[in-house]
């Protein structure tokens, strides 16, 4: 079932058009109530479709904190450079996030996160995220017209008791829908992540 599930995500509008595309799409395995993003345990950004800079953002997870039913909230935490600071220090960063689901009819499904945890003073931030694959281990992010297998930009989150053996469905998926080659991100920064944590005046970079 599941390398069906795989062909038709990879060739959809290939091989669909019309009313069966939208049948495709209604039925590809995005949400229900066991998909990784409702999981208690934290995920984490276990890859990339390219490089990611390490200036940017380092050991990125999210934790559950509430489920609604029809929308949850989830935590973003992360290590990165501070640049409204003149030294452009190296800090932890954290947001809260309204997170739903969308299913528009003939189209890509996608993750709408609103942050929460604004002030008055600031803007409000929200973000969409295409869905190409997510289950109850993994999910799998990118646009599916964006120029194709080895120029789509695509992010991979696992569950953390799936990060020692993830599943190979989601390797196979990221490096066939994606780029032919992924940025390790658990697994080169995961070293450094216990280190951010210790109480130092000087993270190390």
């Amino acid at each position: 079932m599941l390398a069906v599930q795989i062909l038709i995500q990879l060739d959809i509008d290939k091989i669909f058009s019309g009313q069966a595309r939208d049948m495709v799409l209604k039925h590809l395995p995005c949400g229900g109530n066991r998909w990784v993003l409702r999981a208690d345990e934290p995920v984490y950004l276990y890859k990339t479709s390219y490089f990611w800079n390490r200036f940017a953002t380092r050991c990125m997870k999210s934790r559950l904190s509430k489920d609604f039913g029809n929308y949850f909230v989830r935590s973003i935490e992360y290590w990165g450079i501070d640049l409204r600071s003149d030294e452009l220090n190296f800090r932890k960063f954290s947001m809260a996030v309204n997170i739903t689901l969308k299913k528009p009819i003939g189209a890509q499904p996608y993750i709408y996160a609103v942050r929460t945890d604004m002030t008055a003073e600031m803007e409000l931030s929200s973000w969409e995220y295409p869905v190409l694959f997510a289950d109850d281990v993994c999910v799998l992010t990118g646009e599916y017209g964006d120029g194709g297998t080895g120029r789509r930009a695509c992010t991979l989150w696992v569950k953390e008791s799936s990060l020692q053996s993830p599943p190979a469905h989601c390797d196979f998926l990221l490096l066939t829908m994606c780029s032919t080659s992924a940025y390790n991100a658990y697994n080169n920064e995961h070293p450094y992540c216990d280190v951010y944590e210790l109480p130092r005046t000087v993270k190390p970079r």
